[in-house]
């Protein structure tokens, strides 16, 4: 699924031409487009915000705990301690990220907001930006997704731990505020 900036449709929606009766008639069943994974109806937004998945704190949290006890089990071991300590050490700074800056991005009608680096946010004016899509890929045989925000110079990737919620989701709501609706 990618979005665009809006523009007029090709050709005017209804039934295609050659039958204008498709799908219609008294026997007829509607035929429904059913997504594995359906978004919830949702009221128009003015702002919204997506933040860290709070089990990813949790693991982050018990990784410090974790590796801290590590190291003190491996104290007489130099290279086992340090190895602990480093990992203690990484755990710790990516939990602080996530409370200085929970929110990994935010929009509204006039655009996004994106954090970059460790905690800095990044503002786009819809304008600014030339796509959003879901990249699906298999990865060692696990299945991921990312939300992409294409500046055209810069390409922003949010993960469904980044946004608490399935990129496809963040995307349904980033289309409604791009066109209004």
């Amino acid at each position: 699924m990618e979005i665009r900036p809006p523009a007029p449709p090709d050709e005017p929606p209804g039934p295609p031409p050659d039958r204008p009766d498709a799908g219609t008639g008294p026997g007829a069943a509607p035929r429904v487009a059913r997504d594995p994974h359906p978004v919830p109806d949702l009221p128009p937004a003015r702002a919204v915000a997506w933040r860290v998945d709070g089990r990813m704190r949790l693991a982050r949290l018990a990784g410090v705990i974790v590796f801290a006890a590590a190291a003190y089990l491996f104290r007489g071991d130099r290279v086992g301690t340090s190895l602990s300590v480093l990992a203690a050490l990484l755990c710790a700074g990516y939990g602080l990220r996530d409370l200085i800056a929970p929110v990994r991005l935010a929009a509204d009608p006039d655009g996004v907001s994106v954090t970059t680096g460790y905690a800095r946010r990044t503002r786009l004016s819809w304008p600014q930006v030339e796509r959003i899509r879901v990249d699906r890929r298999s990865r060692l045989g696990n299945p991921t997704e990312l939300l992409e925000i294409d500046t055209g110079e810069r390409l922003y990737l949010f993960s469904a731990r980044d946004l608490g919620v399935r990129p496809a989701d963040a995307l349904a709501v980033l289309a409604a505020l791009r066109t209004g609706g």
